[in-house]
């Protein structure tokens, strides 16, 4: 009798944890944030006009360039290269797979710089990006309106 209450209480078990880990991973796929290699996601002639529009006679390693990929076709870049950042921060772009850039920005590097928002304009998710300012963080959201990204608000963010 003491195994049959057992076998219930593990199959209870599983269940549960299958179930809460098919939610995770539903909440995962709805909002990606998996940067790939770039050489996965874009064609070579497309990643060297890429490199090529954000650098200035600088060799960017294409192996250390990362990829985000959003719906409609947009590639979030994040060339990965010490020679695309200074003071203010570093390269990062998006382009259509067609090769039109759409947002271009310098930004200072950090865990979860960005995160796909759950709002979307024109098909395309809005981006959230946090950047340190002194002591606070501001969060900037970007949509895609027309044919490019653009900022559309921004929210300081004091620590906790």
């Amino acid at each position: 009798m003491k195994i049959v209450k057992h076998q219930k209480l593990l199959i209870l078990s599983l269940s549960g944890l299958l179930a809460v880990g098919g939610l995770m991973m539903n909440a995962i796929s709805k909002f990606p944030t998996n940067w790939i290699p770039a050489q996965r996601a874009i064609s070579q002639g497309l990643l060297t006009k890429i490199m090529s529009e954000n650098s200035t006679g600088v060799d960017i390693d294409p192996e250390a360039t990362k990829v985000l990929k959003l719906k409609g076709g947009i590639k979030l870049i994040d060339f990965n290269s010490p020679d695309l950042c200074g003071r203010a921060g570093c390269v990062y772009a998006a382009y259509t797979k067609e090769g039109s850039r759409k947002l271009h920005l310098i930004l200072q590097p950090q865990p979860d710089l960005f995160t796909i928002s759950q709002e979307s304009r024109n098909g395309i998710p809005c981006l959230e990006i946090k950047q340190p300012s002194g002591d606070k963080t501001i969060q900037h959201t970007y949509c895609y309106e027309g044919d490019k990204f653009i900022k559309t608000f921004s929210e300081v963010n004091n620590p906790s």
